[in-house]
């Protein structure tokens, strides 16, 4: 992992979570309860810091090795912000698809 001043770098060389999906012969629902699982918890998280997300996309959901039992790992804070809850939100971010 490396640090500069305002980010944290790490290699992540499990790919995207989307590309393993594709490439399992069978999905069960036992796998996406567990990758839902980890999603989740990472939502909560970032909810409970009053820190919302704005992209979460299958792009920005990687998995930290090739291992079956790799890790997910949401990225890409790029349009994430503090958030004071009551208050709404009301600029849209993410990406825009065509």
């Amino acid at each position: 992992m490396e640090e500069d001043a305002n980010f944290f770098h790490r290699y992540l060389n499990g790919g995207e979570l989307f590309d393993r999906i594709q490439q399992m012969t069978c999905f069960t629902e036992k796998q996406a309860a567990e990758y839902m699982k980890q999603l989740l918890s990472a939502v909560v998280y970032l909810h409970e810091r009053h820190i919302v997300h704005r992209d979460l996309k299958p792009e920005n959901l990687l998995l930290d090795s090739k291992k079956p039992d790799a890790a997910l790992k949401l990225i890409d804070f790029g349009t994430a912000t503090k958030f004071e809850p009551g208050h709404k939100l009301t600029q849209k971010y993410g990406t825009v698809n065509p």
